[in-house]
């Protein structure tokens, strides 16, 4: 990697930039002399923590290598008819090196809580895998006990 990259959460003026609402994440860059080079911010007027962060070599067509922040938000981080004061997860992707970049978002969540714990990217063809849980019914109102043969 050609740096060090930190997910952070604030509630406090970080950097002379106020919150937007409760807590916001950011996605720091330093050098590998600890030097700070770059911030991004994720917030709303809800909380948005960074639970995670991973930097990944997808199969995107540049090859380039990206940084991904996932975590939970209580608003509408990038689903503007969002479930507010409920977790939904999210996860947002940036590109590296010396400039800070925003390339994609994503949020998804049921009627409960829905929160990220782990992510993982395929090298080979660019899936992304995302952990977690949920105490609503996340995908599509599929119920288990519907299909219990189904693995």
């Amino acid at each position: 990697s050609d740096g060090i990259y930190v997910a952070v959460c604030r509630e406090d003026i970080m950097m002379a930039i106020p919150p937007e609402g409760g807590y916001d994440s950011m996605v720091v860059k330093f050098s590998h002399d600890l030097v700070w080079e770059w911030a991004g911010m994720m917030g709303t007027e809800g909380h948005d923590l960074a639970t995670g962060i991973t930097i990944y070599r997808g199969a995107a067509d540049d090859g380039e290598e990206r940084v991904m922040v996932f975590g939970t938000t209580t608003w509408d981080l990038y689903a503007a008819n969002a479930r507010r004061n409920r977790k939904d997860a999210f996860v947002s992707i940036w590109k590296t090196g010396p400039y800070r970049y925003f390339e994609r978002g994503a949020q998804f969540g049921s009627a409960g809580d829905d929160e990220v714990t782990a992510v993982a990217v395929d090298s080979v063809d660019g899936s992304v895998y995302i952990a977690g849980y949920s105490d609503g019914n996340l995908f599509f109102d599929w119920e288990p006990a519907d299909n219990p043969t189904d693995p």
